[in-house]
This record gives structure tokens, sequence and C-alpha cells, in this order.
């Protein structure tokens, strides 16, 4: 490992070893790929993610009702428009 002179104090020069550049980079390399692992991570409370997914899983069944619903309501409505010309023809008819 090599060493290197920093200061002298009242009992000599203080030493300091420097790490070699081989460690460096591969301390730079370990950063990296720690990085890359973890990308874009967030952490976050397991109770959390399960009241998300629960929110989540009703707003999916609720959609679910109300498509439902919107289409029982359109059927009702063409039955609705067949039956008004019906009765406008037959209102027409006897004049």
């Amino acid at each position: 490992m090599k060493t290197t002179e920093v200061e002298a104090d009242e009992e000599g020069p203080v030493m300091q070893t420097a790490a070699p550049a081989a460690e460096k980079k591969e301390a730079k390399a370990v950063q990296a790929d720690k990085k890359k692992l973890l990308g874009d991570t967030i952490r976050i409370e397991v109770s959390r993610l399960d009241k998300l997914i629960k929110l989540v899983s009703e707003i999916v069944l609720d959609r679910s009702k109300m498509d439902h619903r919107i289409k029982d309501m359109n059927l009702i409505f063409n039955k609705l428009r067949a039956l008004f010309d019906a009765f406008r023809s037959l209102q027409f008819q006897s004049w």
C-alpha cells in the first residue's frame, strides 16, 4: 500500500495511507452496480401498499359495476325510444 507524508506535528511527520487506484475503481464499480440494481426504487411500508392495492381493486370493481349500469340504462333508453316512436306513429294514424 502506498503512503504519503501529510503534515508534521510535535512528534514528527504524520503518515497517511492512500488507497490504490484499483481499490477506488472497484468501490466506484460497486456503487454503480448498486445504482443499476436499485434504479428508480422507493421503500414503502407494506401496510400502505396493501391499502393502495385494496383501493385500486375497489376502483376496478366500481368501474365494472358502473359500466354494467350504463349498459342497462342504454337498453332501457332504447326501449323507451322505441315505445315513444310507436306511440307517436299511433297518434298520427288516429288523426
